[in-house]
């Protein structure tokens, strides 16, 4: 939804999690470490991942979700550098991602936007777009949690969105600061 408002108002929007999606099926090097790793199972005949079968695999495995992540996020991070030098030209490019913070690739950016909401309205959300049940749900948002010792040593704008404050008019205010 931040993502969304800060496109209408002009910003350039690089969605890691729909990137990861593509690369993970259009991506041959990332497609071939996938099947070496997971099986060739792990795609079905039209060469679609089975993500059910991969989120039941990486969110019981520590193991297999650390190993999943070393393979897919440097392959985000370098398809995003390449979408910076092709908009260059633009004033506000942002890198939507829920695990920026879990790494070290945050340490680019000049400035962070940490988004949160009460973990009733997070679960609710996901299940309406995603449909999944709430012990993955929380298996999900448990891997994004954030250390206080992270959030406390950047430049970063934390923004609580929940159902009680006017979203839009924050993030103009953001937004401008920036422009």
């Amino acid at each position: 939804i931040v993502a969304s408002i800060f496109k209408f108002l002009g910003a350039t929007v690089y969605d890691s999690d729909t990137v990861a999606k593509t690369l993970m099926q259009e991506n041959k090097s990332l497609v071939d470490k996938i099947k070496t790793n997971f099986g060739s199972d792990i795609y079905d005949d039209n060469g679609n991942i089975i993500r059910d079968k991969l989120r039941e695999l990486i969110f019981n495995d520590e193991d297999k979700r650390m190993l999943i992540n070393s393979m897919v996020h440097p392959c985000v991070y370098q398809d995003f550098k390449n979408f910076v030098e092709t908009n260059n030209d633009k004033q506000l490019i942002l890198f939507e991602s829920a695990l920026l913070l879990k790494g070290d690739f945050y340490k680019n950016f000049d400035t962070i936007i940490f988004v949160t909401a009460d973990l009733r309205i997070l679960i609710s959300r996901i299940t309406k777009r995603n449909g999944l049940n709430t012990d993955l749900i929380k298996k999900i948002l448990e891997n994004q949690k954030i250390s206080k010792n992270v959030l406390n040593n950047r430049n970063i704008i934390k923004l609580t969105n929940n159902e009680t404050t006017l979203l839009i008019p924050r993030i103009v205010k953001i937004y401008k600061r920036f422009i």
